[in-house]
């Protein structure tokens, strides 16, 4: 085979004398014994500087162990490298089973995730491919001393990158006490008392539904213990850092937890993701205390929580609102069953019961009877015994009802309506008014809601106003018609969890009424 038809071979060997090899070594000397912990450069810098380095030395070296001879064999061994390094810098598994394996060979690496080190170390990695590759070109004439002696001075500067590498590159942890892995978090807990504390964190419910700028006011009365879900208890060293919420939760506009610890306060806390920004933080100390909350005890070992980020809210003594303004009660909605009947039926008996509930029994064309209940305020009923009515259900845009109208002329008529919005009637305009006197209330499945009112009119009616538990109003048309109304729940909703909370699954309006719709005697 003609000599330029074989295929090259390289000397990985020759790289370790580069002067960008040997410059990457001195960095990486440098950086871990003056440099970290110094007030030379800032962590962030010495971090860079370790990852920058390593990448300019590690593939040579790893070539030379191989005696990798072909520059496919040169490439597949930063690729090695690459794929090392990006995977303990974006995954946790990777990380620990790294630290594992140099661990076992003596050397354990303490590592810092950190996905931006891609930014910087990655191209350090094609430098070193495409400008070392140049320093192992085969020299074809090359005098045997001076080949032995090139391969003494390589496998010396190979050794001695080893060496250097592995007891200065790999940022060992302390030889004494536990290792604590770096953190992804925007507020953390930093136990900064000199005994173990155990800590207990909740975090709100997945079926939990706010309104963020609504209890941003007073997120410890507003946001009860019922809207948390189980504890989570944490054994937290002396020194010792730990995230408050995992990455995978704080998906929420605003972000919320309950801490507790033995000689704690129970605490709420409640930030804003822009005022408390995730980032990367060491398992220890509390250098920089960022989004940082300390655990600390006073001389009589009484705790306290201390922190400069605005996100502690003390839980005080509840203060809740009272009269019209109180949290209104789930027993007195609306109700009419899992289903109706639709059709023409004649009403066969009415039974009161006293639980507000009236059992109407309802004769049907084929002789059957069927029995409905009916939750609804106190209305005289538009109906009586022997009348013929048609029950059906009618749909507005947030709203359901029942309606059992009579067929007789006039035409008198019973609606009962719950939803997010008013029932649709004709010239008759429904709308919610919040209470704007009433502060916030909270009721035991810890929905937070506003009382509010029900304006009515419009068309050929009158203006009035309804309450919850007011009693009913009657208006009187222009036209003659009269409509009676009685109020079983009006409020605005801005907390609701939607596995406790009656009514609506949403925020918004919580609307129950009953209507009398009697229409003028032709």
């Amino acid at each position: 085979m003609p000599a330029h038809a074989r295929p090259s071979r390289i000397h990985p060997q020759r790289a370790l004398l580069h002067p960008l090899w040997l410059g990457g070594l001195v960095v990486l000397v440098l950086n871990d014994h003056v440099f970290k912990g110094s007030t030379l450069v800032s962590a962030f810098v010495a971090g860079k500087l370790s990852d920058v380095a390593g990448m300019l030395i590690a593939p040579a070296l790893l070539a030379t162990a191989l005696q990798v001879r072909t520059l496919r064999g040169w490439w597949l061994s930063h690729v090695a490298v690459g794929v090392v390094f990006a995977t303990i810098k974006l995954s946790v598994i990777g990380a620990t089973v790294w630290s594992a394996m140099m661990g076992a060979f003596g050397f354990p690496w303490s590592i810092v995730r950190d996905p931006t080190d891609l930014v910087v170390a990655l191209p350090a990695l094609v430098a070193s491919a495409i400008v070392l590759r140049r320093a192992m070109a085969t020299a074809p004439l090359v005098r045997a001393r001076d080949r032995a002696r090139l391969a003494r001075r390589s496998a010396e500067a190979g050794a001695a990158g080893v060496g250097l590498l592995c007891s200065v590159a790999t940022s060992p942890p302390p030889p004494e006490g536990p290792l604590y892995p770096d953190i992804l978090a925007d507020v953390w807990l930093h136990n900064g008392t000199d005994v173990e504390q155990v800590v207990r964190i909740r975090t709100v419910r997945s079926t939990v539904q706010l309104d963020c700028y609504a209890i941003e006011a007073d997120p410890a009365r507003l946001v009860s213990g019922a809207l948390f879900g189980d504890v989570q208890s944490w054994t937290l060293p002396p020194g010792a850092n730990l995230g408050v919420l995992d990455p995978e939760v704080r998906d929420r506009e605003c972000n919320l937890a309950m801490i507790d610890a033995d000689g704690f306060t129970p605490t709420v806390l409640f930030w804003w993701p822009a005022d408390v920004p995730e980032r990367w933080v060491r398992g220890e100390g509390f250098d920089d205390p960022q989004g940082g909350i300390a655990l600390t005890l006073d001389v009589d070992d009484r705790g306290h929580w201390e922190t400069d980020a605005p996100v502690l809210f003390t839980r005080g003594e509840a203060r809740e609102p009272v009269g019209e303004c109180a949290a209104q009660d789930d027993a007195d909605r609306v109700d009419w069953g899992d289903a109706v009947d639709s059709g023409g039926f004649r009403i066969a008996a009415l039974t009161a019961g006293v639980d507000g509930c009236t059992a109407i029994d309802l004769a049907a064309a084929d002789g059957g009877t069927r029995r409905m209940y009916l939750c609804a305020p106190a209305l005289p009923l538009p109906f009586a015994v022997g009348d013929d009515v048609t029950v059906r259900m009618e749909y507005g845009v947030q709203s359901e009802s029942v309606v059992i109208e009579t067929t007789a002329t006039p035409t008198r008529r019973l609606m009962v309506s719950r939803g997010a919005s008013a029932p649709v009637l004709g010239g008759l305009q429904i709308a919610v008014v919040p209470l704007y006197g009433c502060e916030l209330s909270v009721d035991d499945c810890g929905t937070v809601a506003q009382a509010a009112s029900v304006a009515l009119g419009g068309g050929s009616f009158p203006a009035a106003t309804a309450t919850t538990g007011g009693g009913p109003v009657v208006l009187d048309g222009e036209d003659g018609t009269r409509i009676t109304v009685a109020v079983a729940h009006a409020q605005t909703r801005v907390v609701i969890d939607t596995d406790c909370a009656a009514g609506p699954q949403t925020l918004g309006d919580d609307l129950e009424l009953a209507l009398v719709i009697e229409e003028p005697a032709q």
